[in-house]
């Protein structure tokens, strides 16, 4: 059996801010989490572009492997 990763991510943005939320769950059911705040205001479709691509990076810095 494939070791697989469980990730989830969540954008957002309003007047004052805009971050991404991720979380990792590894085959071993470690939680990893993760927060990035960004240096600019966006909507909220911009907001889950960015956690999506950041979770791309993410990822790859972990070695999960994405299927």
């Amino acid at each position: 059996m494939i070791p697989t990763w469980k990730i989830y991510v969540n954008g957002s943005s309003n007047i004052n801010e805009s971050e991404a939320g991720i979380v990792f769950i590894s085959p071993k059911e470690q939680v990893i989490e993760y927060r990035v705040c960004f240096e600019f205001l966006t909507m909220n479709n911009i907001s889950e572009y960015e956690a999506f691509l950041t979770r791309l990076y993410l990822a790859e810095a972990l070695n999960a492997f994405l299927l």
